[in-house]
């Protein structure tokens, strides 16, 4: 008995250790360089991570367990943690700004965001001053910029969802970027109390209530057969 008590102290101290260890790591090294990781559940919400190579903070779905620590509830929070690494803060008024070549004379190929046509175009950017309405790539420029109107418009018949938006249930983008987030075929919804990706309404056809169940719940099944 006696032996058992010390084998048991022994093996608490062992995962109190790796506990210690691993919130050391996760403090001392910088969380902004760990690369995206979604985590391996399917509890899915919109989360903010640090993208090293863009220097944004650009959303993403967690999907509500493991993951990494470079993992933010908001983008200030994001911003605020690995502001060092940016050499602008990006947030949306940026892509209200006009296009400013900078002060310098270097000439660089640079992105920002046309307002008033409300797409992402080229630019030769000078090498310093300007700003926040300057990106590296296209791709950077519409995360960033067509990314913030998600209740008015409709992209290639998909509604999409995103629940730190105030708009409910039905929601779509006006843009034909690719986008990080959820995706609806129109008249589905997203059932937000069971975390599923789409849920078809009650009111469509047999037909497509049963491919609906085919993909969602017999999934594996779905994909050896092929599509119906």
């Amino acid at each position: 008995r006696a032996a058992g008590l010390i084998v048991n102290f022994f093996y608490a101290a062992c995962y109190l250790f790796l506990c210690f260890c691993h919130l050391s790591t996760a403090e001392d090294d910088d969380v902004c360089i760990w690369p995206l990781d979604r985590g391996s559940c399917e509890k899915y919400s919109i989360r903010w991570f640090y993208n090293e190579t863009t220097k944004m903070c650009v959303k993403f779905l967690y999907g509500g367990c493991q993951g990494n620590v470079n993992n933010f509830v908001s983008r200030i929070e994001c911003e605020r943690r690995c502001k060092k690494l940016s050499s602008y803060s990006q947030n949306d008024d940026n892509c209200l700004l006009d296009v400013d070549p900078g002060l310098c004379k270097d000439v660089q190929l640079r992105w920002y965001f046309n307002k008033k046509k409300g797409t992402c175009e080229s630019f030769i950017y000078s090498g310093c001053g300007g700003n926040g309405n300057n990106f590296q790539t296209e791709e950077q420029c519409q995360n960033q910029c067509l990314n913030t109107n998600l209740c008015h418009g409709k992209v290639d018949g998909y509604y999409i969802y995103d629940e730190s938006n105030p708009c409910t249930r039905h929601f779509y983008r006006c843009s034909n970027a690719k986008y990080d987030a959820f995706y609806c075929l129109e008249n589905w919804r997203f059932d937000i109390v069971n975390g599923r990706m789409c849920f078809i309404p009650l009111s469509e056809s047999l037909q497509r209530i049963w491919k609906w169940m085919l993909k969602n719940y017999f999934r594996e099944a779905f994909d050896f057969c092929g599509n119906v």
